[in-house]
């Protein structure tokens, strides 16, 4: 696994694990998981609420006091002005992370 620093939205660095599966965003544990799949990337989040997005087709599995959410990004059309939404939920995901 490879790790490298980026900066996240403007919350501040994350670490970046490349592995044979995805790639894996950490604040210091893993906050997102993107997951290229045959037809879609498959972009995995954990919240401390449930949340709704028209990406987020799968079922939203609660965990203890967290809800782990996927979303399926398929096409040029899901990064339009809604993807902003789905983009601050990643930013709070990075913020539980940091607990």
């Amino acid at each position: 696994v490879g790790i490298a620093s980026v900066g996240i939205a403007s919350v501040g660095i994350a670490s970046v694990g490349i592995a044979s599966v995805g790639i894996f965003l950490e604040n210091p544990r893993t906050f997102a998981e993107l997951r290229p799949l045959q037809n879609w990337v498959a972009i995995s989040f954990s919240l401390a609420r449930r949340a709704r997005h028209r990406t987020i087709t799968r079922k939203v599995v609660e965990y203890g006091h967290t809800f782990w959410h996927v979303a399926n990004v398929a096409t040029p059309h899901d990064l339009d002005p809604d993807l902003l939404d789905l983009l601050d939920l990643l930013t709070q995901a990075y913020r539980l992370a940091a607990r």
